[in-house]
């Protein structure tokens, strides 16, 4: 589970990009401008959609932020004044279990703050009661895109089915890097993150079912992506300055040409490639990667804004990832 400063993190980059108007193509986060107004088929509505949510998560905890705006890419906020009031009646909606608020954290972005709400789903299907008599009194509800609808047969198959555990990844370092080879430009990708399964099984990542993508944001805004292809998700490389140990090993990834396998948990980078000229690159570009969970029946995806720099011993231009600071406990 992350952090509150991690979460925090999470939380103010999406606002930064929702300003900037990237999309946050990341099913497992919704973004609501305000609470549901006070009545109760508006309050209905809203624990509706987030049952189809978590119906739907495959198991991962998802991530609902309040005071946050997409579609107008502004954020005017939100307070957390409602949500013991909000709790108890979205709790009454559910019968039996309800998803559960894991963490509930108030974010600070600018003048404002926002409100991030992470609920668990593990324990789905969660089935809503309906508040009219002339209508069915249970229901499963099923998300599909951006809006909520009775599960079918095929949809609840996917929950009841035992499935692998989506895994915990937390990006640690990211940068994308300039080369030249014949005359043509080439861009490269090396993305570290840690891998842990809450489950303490071991993930699968099957590497051509692996991509990445650079994104340029052009003159009129928008981002062009070019996907780019993945060499190798291997085990990261760890030094250490401790006499006789130049080198350490790592115990718990496994790696081969088709796939890359992590035993509980451990740190891994991919990298990745692309021969093309995206044109001139600006100060900041969007990097986007997804990885494959095999059993699990979809992927883990990361998206990270990049700025420019230049390598600190070559002089050469580069794109990094901010450093992510390392959490203290709590």
């Amino acid at each position: 589970m992350p952090t509150h400063a991690q979460l925090e993190r999470r939380v103010i980059d999406i606002a930064d990009r929702v300003k900037r108007r990237v999309p946050i193509e990341d099913s497992l986060v919704e973004l609501k401008r305000e609470w549901p107004e006070h009545t109760d088929k508006k309050r209905y509505e809203f624990s509706r959609q987030i049952a189809g949510h978590a119906n739907s998560a495959g198991g991962s905890p998802i991530l609902w932020i309040i005071g946050i705006h997409d579609k107008s890419a502004t954020v005017p906020g939100a307070t957390d004044d409602e949500l013991s009031t909000w709790l108890a009646i979205f709790k009454s909606h559910f019968d039996g279990l309800a998803p559960d608020l894991l963490i509930n954290l108030v974010v600070p972005v600018g003048d404002v703050s926002v409100v991030a709400l992470r609920f668990d789903t593990s324990r789905a299907p969660y089935v809503l009661k309906y508040p009219r008599l002339s209508e069915p009194t249970r229901e499963v509800p099923w998300r599909e895109g951006n809006a909520a609808r009775t599960a079918t047969r095929e949809d609840l198959m996917r929950v009841l089915a035992p499935v692998e555990a989506v895994p915990d990844i937390e990006p640690r370092e990211c940068i994308v890097s300039e080369g030249g080879r014949h005359d043509a430009l080439q861009l490269s990708l090396r993305f570290e993150m840690y891998v842990h399964s809450a489950t303490g099984e071991k993930v699968t990542f099957p590497l051509y079912k692996c991509k990445a993508a650079i994104g340029n944001t052009r003159a009129d805004g928008k981002i062009r992506w070019v996907p780019m292809s993945v060499a190798r998700i291997t085990a990261s490389p760890h030094h250490t300055t401790k006499p006789g140990y130049g080198h350490i090993e790592s115990k718990t990834v496994i790696e081969s040409a088709s796939e890359t396998i992590v035993s509980g948990a451990g740190m891994v980078t991919m990298y990745a490639r692309i021969d093309a000229k995206l044109g001139k690159l600006r100060k900041t570009v969007e990097a986007d990667v997804s990885l494959w969970v095999l059993g699990a029946g979809r992927a883990v995806r990361l998206r990270e804004t990049l700025s420019r720099d230049t390598h600190p011993r070559t002089g050469e231009v580069q794109w990094v990832m901010k450093r992510r600071a390392d959490a203290s406990l709590e």
